[in-house]
């Protein structure tokens, strides 16, 4: 195997530009169809952690009519229940210095850490305390934050949250990161700026004792089966409540990303078989150009087989050659674009390793032909060729 990949560099040495060219044309496929697979990770990555930050997990119990604290507590006793989180959530404007901006209003309660994922650089969050004293503070995000006082930093101003049946005026109490960002840019209203206050502190304001939705964890994954429960218990109160596992959507939503990402990869793949072709006519030229060198090699007793794979191990080694150098260009690109523009670095080996693989059996594939032709030529004529 040795003396085959000598006689393999022997070849590359014979066209060093056009060996060169060919192999920078696998490693612009490669990086390619890394760049893109890199960039499909990262966008899911990206979307998951904005939909943490939404509060887009577990299970979400909605009526037509406000929930109560009861409907909380009969939901806690259900087996499969780990944790109960009600929620106040309405669309409304938050308005600070002659400046307004449309929000949506968090009112949390105290156990919706598993809900509400936001982390707070300046400040603190809101806390049990606040949500017992009913305390008129709040905890906004960054671009809120900028939009309203033009500075990150807006400890200790005033909110005012307005809605349709009262307004309240909330001091900052913390600056969460905004990380929303990506869904805002992409969606527009969809996905608003957002203020996280007590929801004691929202139902005063606006005068009831009702939630939103209560928000569920389960113990376990079968979250289904916990959905079906909790209508169960309902009806048995003669109450209709609509449950919808929201674990489940955003599973379907990663599924539809990652075939999005894998479709692009394919279309991108084309470019790695275009790279093959141009690999069987540079490795076809060259049977051409070696018709002499090979007549004499099986005039020596060079075999069938050892011919055909001379050709193959050059076809392979400029193909794997050319899928390291794009593939880790290509996730090196990737991984810096996702540091720039969403602060961290997404880099899988095992993508590289596979981009290279898929790279060097393609090198394989279309360098069958040429060593087969290679293999074919009989001593005879190819030494009376000219």
């Amino acid at each position: 195997m040795s003396r085959l990949f000598l006689f393999s560099l022997k070849g590359f040495l014979h066209k060093r530009m056009r060996t060169t060219l060919s192999v920078v044309g696998v490693a612009v496929s490669a990086a390619c169809v890394m760049l893109i697979t890199t960039l499909g990770t990262v966008g899911t990555t990206a979307v998951n952690r904005e939909l943490d930050s939404m509060g887009l997990n577990g299970i979400s119990v909605n009526c037509d009519e406000q929930l109560q604290r009861e409907d909380a507590e009969l939901i806690s006793k259900i087996d499969g229940v780990e944790k109960v989180a009600p929620m106040v959530g309405m669309y409304s404007s938050a308005s600070a210095k002659s400046n307004t901006a449309r929000s949506y209003i968090w009112g949390i309660d105290g156990n919706a850490d598993f809900i509400i994922t936001a982390k707070p650089i300046y400040g603190r969050a809101v806390n049990a305390d606040d949500i017992a004293n009913c305390r008129d503070v709040c905890m906004i995000d960054r671009l809120l934050a900028e939009e309203l006082f033009d500075t990150d930093y807006a400890l200790g101003e005033t909110v005012t949250l307005k809605f349709d049946n009262g307004t309240v005026n909330c001091e900052v109490i913390g600056v969460c990161e905004a990380d929303s960002g990506i869904l805002k840019s992409v969606s527009g209203s969809f996905a608003p700026y957002f203020v996280y206050a007590p929801c004691t502190s929202l139902q005063v304001a606006q005068s009831t004792s009702g939630f939103s939705w209560i928000a569920v964890q389960s113990t376990d994954a079968e979250t289904e089966k916990l959905c079906k429960s909790i209508e169960r218990e309902f009806e048995s109160i003669n109450t209709t409540v609509t449950v919808e596992n929201v674990s489940a959507q955003r599973e379907s939503l990663s599924k539809m990303l990652s075939v999005v990402t894998l479709v692009l990869s394919a279309i991108a793949g084309v470019s790695l078989v275009v790279s093959g072709l141009s690999i069987m006519t540079v490795m076809l030229s060259s049977v051409s150009e070696r018709t002499n060198e090979i007549g004499i090699k099986k005039a020596l007793g060079a075999s069938r087989g050892t011919i055909m794979l001379e050709f193959l191990v050059e076809a392979l080694t400029i193909c794997t050659l050319g899928g390291i150098i794009g593939s880790v260009v290509g996730a090196v690109i990737g991984a810096i674009g996702s540091y720039i523009f969403l602060g961290y670095i997404e880099l899988s080996i095992k993508s590289i390793l596979l981009c290279a693989v898929c790279s060097a059996i393609a090198g394989a594939i279309f360098g069958c032909y040429p060593a087969y032709k290679a293999s074919s030529l009989k001593p005879v004529d190819a030494l009376s060729s000219d």
